[in-house]
């Protein structure tokens, strides 16, 4: 109670502060060079002069998570497997999130069994479009990499964060990412040797 009556008093200057450090710690690099500059911007909360009492609670929430240590350390480590899936050079592209993402809702939203063999052909789409955008061959190694990726972001706090941050900045909220990436892992691992799980 009595850090979360802190947090509360905490000036506009300290909430930046708060949110900055944790920002650096996920998206700065080593060189001190910001990896996602405008990632960092859209991940910022802005909480209003006259907030709402929803506004000061997702406040609240969102402080929590930047203050977690071990929600800062899985995020710094995304992001770092993200620039690593981004090291040939090319125009933007989608992560291994966002092709999980879009190539699984429909399978969701037909309540598809993860484990049966109708989701070999999502599972067989997201390897070829995944192996694509890496400039990999499609292999255990791949498969591994993407597993390792998709393990590390499946984390309900990620999409946590984006739904407290819609709350203070006013925005409309987005689809949860953290179910298509649950479907797929199960999915993932139903086609794989057991000792590659």
């Amino acid at each position: 109670m009595d850090d979360l009556h802190r947090l509360a008093q905490l000036t506009s200057h300290e909430r930046k502060q708060l949110v900055g450090d944790f920002l650096n710690v996920v998206f700065v690099d080593p060189s001190d060079q910001p990896t996602y500059p405008g990632v960092i911007v859209s991940m910022t909360p802005e909480l209003p002069d006259e907030p709402t009492i929803e506004q000061v609670e997702a406040w609240l929430e969102l402080a929590e998570l930047c203050r977690d240590p071990t929600f800062r350390a899985s995020m710094r480590q995304l992001a770092r497997q993200h620039a690593a899936d981004h090291d040939v050079p090319a125009l933007p592209r989608p992560d291994a999130v966002a092709v999980v993402r879009d190539a699984v809702a429909p399978a969701l939203a037909t309540r598809l069994d993860p484990t049966g063999p109708e989701a070999d052909p999502v599972v067989a789409a997201v390897i070829n479009r995944y192996a694509s955008l890496c400039d990999r061959p499609d292999d255990t190694a791949l498969r591994q990499r993407l597993l390792e990726r998709l393990t590390l972001a499946n984390d309900p706090r990620r999409d946590r964060y984006l739904d407290l941050l819609s709350v203070i900045n006013g925005w409309s909220s987005g689809v949860p990412v953290t179910p298509a990436v649950r479907w797929f892992l199960q999915a993932l691992r139903a086609g794989m040797p057991e000792s590659a799980r």
